[in-house]
Order: C-alpha cells, then structure tokens, then sequence
C-alpha cells in the first residue's frame, strides 16, 4: 500500500488556539491526490498535531462533505500523529450542469412494441439552466454565465427585394443578453465587428427568441443569406468555420401572391388514410404556373415540404388535395393543434408569403395538447449551492402552454431525472423549488477535535477543490 507523505506545499491545512494556549492542527492531502496520478492503492493519511495533550479526554477525526458528516473515528491523543482518512471517498461528486425541463402527461408518445392502450407523458422543452464553477479556469475557458452556445433554430424568414430595414423575430435556444447575430453568408456578408454591417443590431427578448434588425442593403436584390449567433466573449463568426443556421431569403418581386384557400378550414378527419381520401381545396392568387408546387410548413425550399397532389387550372388557381395526417398530430390522436400553412412555390427564389389552413377538431379527434414551452427561468444562470444555502432555491419558470399537471424536473444523466415541487401559476408561468441537496457543490473538509474538561476544541482544514 502506498503512503503519501504531505509536504506543507501541497496540504491543506488549518490551526486553531483554544482555551489555555493549547494549539490544534490538521493537515490533508485530498487536493494532491487530484492534481497528480496515484496507483489504485494509494490512501490518504491526514496528519495532526495537539501542542498540549495535558487533560485531553478524546481526540477524533470527523470527515465532512458539509453539511452531512461522512466518517468520525477515534485517534490517539499525542502531540503528532497520521492516520488513514476514513470516509474521504464517500462523498458524491459536484455535479457538472443543471438540466431543466417540462414533464408534460398531456403529451402523447410514441410507442414501439410492449404498448397498452395510447400512452401519454413526455419531458419537453429542455434547458441548460446552470454548471459547476471552473476552478482555476485559464485564458480561453468559456465565461461562467455562457452555459451552452447560443444557436439559432428558426425555419427560414421570407422577405420580398427591395424591402426597408425591417426589424425581425429569431428562434433559437441558449440566447441571452450577450448574444450577437451576424450575417455569415451572402454577396455582400463580411466579417468586421460589432459595427460593421455584417453585425445585426439586435435585443434579446429570452431565452428563445431575440429581435434584429436587417438593413435594407441586404434585401435589395433576391438571394439566400444566412445568420448566426455567437457569444459576444468570442470573434465574430468566420464564414468557413461558423455553420449556417438562420436562412434568410429575399424572393422575387415576380414571385407568385397567394390570396386566399378554399375553404379557409377544415375538418380533422375530412381526409382519411384508410382509404385514401384527401381533402381538396383551392389556393387562389397570381403568378401560379404549370410548374407550381404546394409547400406545407415553415420552408418552402425543403423538398420534403411539397405537396405531391397539385393541379394547375390558371394562372390565378391551384387545386391540392390535403393528405390525412396533415390534418393529425403525429400520434393521430389529436386534431391538428395550429393551422396548417401553405405557400406556392415556384423555385428557391419565388415561392408565396404562407397562408393559413385551420383545422377544426372533431368528436372523435380533440384538439391536439400543445408541449409546455421554457422561455425564461429565474434566477439564470441557476447558482450553484453550498451548505450555506437554504434549503430550496425558488425557480421561476417563464414560457407557453403550461398546464396544472406539468411538473419541472431535473435530469441527472441521460435516463435519470426527478420532477420538483412545481406550483402551476398561468399558462405562462410555473414556479419550482430546486433541493440544495441535488444543485449543490461538494467539498471535503477534516475536522480534529479534542474533549477536556472545559468542553470541545476543533481545528477543521477544507479542501480547495470540489468533488
């Protein structure tokens, strides 16, 4: 078995005089042990010395991960002495990021082999809401309230050429208030800073959503641009090495005008798969041609975003038919939840402004429960607790579509997640209590005490690194 001798350099230590002049001292090596390789059999030894063992009743040792006491055991009452450390493995570990999401029950699932009837409960809308604290982070390590990369999401934004500097809605996820938006690719896209056109003067509005504006001079002539967003503690983004993320595309004037679908709703089960019925309906407009597609959804470019069933009657009319299960949420249990969009596509760079097709639910086919949504949470980033703490830490949780049942909760690993105390306050707001005990930094600390007549003295030395 290998013992490590504790050099003064390398040990943690602490000293404290009690009644009578006595001095106590505890040194550990626990940090030594984590900054250099050690063979599987190696243990920590603590060492001590008691200046003054005159009246001395007990001596012991007591290993903390405050506040629980990990491991108390007698030693003997001498003025030097070492002693293999009892308990300085069992302390759990600091956790390394705090994972917050929505249970929903509402939420249907889908449901492979091993089924009984329709199952229902989903973690939804999940959000990087806190980290472990760097220790001795260096020059180059992230900044501590950046917890994930800011991204943006969205489907692709529209504009017409020659349109104003208009301001514009960006969806994405890890978006604070230091995030900045950048045009990374188009003919006139370049990169030089904060006060360079490329650079999207913009507010983020939460953690979803931020608000920039896009000059005229890049919506003065159809093509495809693109944006990105990126931590303002970091170069602006460089066009061979940032992905594009936000499609932005400027059509044609002489791109096709969708005015009107009829009917403007539809049944739920007006198309049914069985046998292979599908609704028709007429998109009435301009600037439709023998080669025009239908597009459901948010990208009219996608491929998989065109309708298969399209009939070229003039140019002022198209008649699609509408397949079933754009008409159901994925599980088909569920009446279309929002209304399904439809654009006329010509190409890349002439296809309509969307228009909306309502679904209407039926008695068989209720409106489909739409996910709980994060938008905000508060206190962000969540700080990490010590034994300081109280005992719960009050969340705010800001968003869309929250119901009585949905519960925040928490996850540990990929599988492992525990729901919180969670009070429903609206639609828009949940309020959680996140336990001290599952966000909370874990730190060694050795405690020698001494009993003498008068009472107890203690010298209690803490280790500088986190479990």
């Amino acid at each position: 078995m290998a013992v490590l001798a504790i050099s003064s350099a390398q040990a943690q230590d602490a000293t404290q005089e009690c009644s009578g002049g006595r001095i106590l001292k505890i040194e550990s090596q626990a940090d030594k042990l984590k900054e250099e390789p050690q063979p599987e059999e190696s243990v920590q030894h603590l060492h001590y010395t008691i200046s003054n063992t005159h009246g001395i009743r007990a001596a012991w040792i007591e290993v903390w991960d405050r506040p629980h006491r990990l491991s108390r055991w007698p030693v003997p009452i001498k003025t030097e002495g070492e002693v293999p450390c009892q308990g300085c493995n069992d302390t759990e570990e600091t956790p390394a990021e705090l994972h917050l999401a929505i249970y929903d029950p509402a939420i249907p699932v889908v449901c492979y082999e091993g089924c009984r009837g329709n199952p229902h409960g989903a973690y939804v809308s999940e959000v990087t809401a806190g980290k472990k604290p760097e220790e001795d982070a260096g020059r180059g390590a992230p900044p501590a309230y950046l917890m994930e990369d800011p991204q943006l999401i969205g489907p692709p934004l529209r504009f017409v050429e020659g349109s104003p500097t208009t301001g514009v809605v960006f969806y994405g996820r890890n978006l604070i208030p230091t995030t900045r938006v950048y045009l990374t690719d188009g003919a006139d896209a370049w990169q030089k800073g904060d006060d360079a056109l490329s650079y999207l003067s913009g507010k983020t509005l939460d953690l979803r959503h931020i608000q920039v504006t896009i000059p005229r001079e890049f919506l003065a002539k159809p093509g495809i641009l693109a944006a990105s967003a990126e931590d303002k503690a970091y170069p602006y983004p460089s066009k061979k090495s940032h992905p594009q993320e936000q499609k932005i595309i400027v059509v044609s004037k002489e791109s096709p005008v969708l005015e009107a679908i009829e009917p403007a709703e539809l049944r739920a089960d007006a198309s049914r798969e069985e046998d292979d019925q599908k609704a028709a309906v007429v998109l009435r407009g301009r600037g439709f041609t023998k080669d025009s597609d239908v597009a459901f959804g948010g990208d009219p470019t996608s491929m998989s975003s065109l309708m298969a069933d399209v009939t070229f009657v003039s140019p002022q009319e198209l008649r699609a038919q509408i397949p079933a299960n754009e008409l159901k949420d994925f599980s088909n249990l569920y009446a279309r939840g929002i209304p399904l969009r439809l654009s006329v596509f010509n190409d890349n760079l002439h296809f309509s402004a969307p228009r909306e097709l309502r679904v209407l639910p039926t008695t068989k086919l209720k409106p489909e429960p739409l996910p709980a949504f994060i938008r905000s949470i508060a206190p962000y980033p969540v700080p990490m607790m010590d034994f300081h703490s109280p005992a719960f830490l009050e969340l705010e949780i800001g968003g869309d579509n929250f119901r009585p049942s949905d519960a925040v909760s928490l996850r540990y690993t990929y599988y492992e997640r525990t729901k919180l105390r969670t009070q429903y306050v609206s639609p828009h707001q949940l309020k959680a209590w996140l336990p001290r005990e599952l966000w909370r930094t874990h730190r060694l600390s050795f405690r020698l005490v001494v009993q003498t007549a008068t009472g107890l003295c203690s010298a209690e030395a803490f280790a500088k690194s986190l479990e």
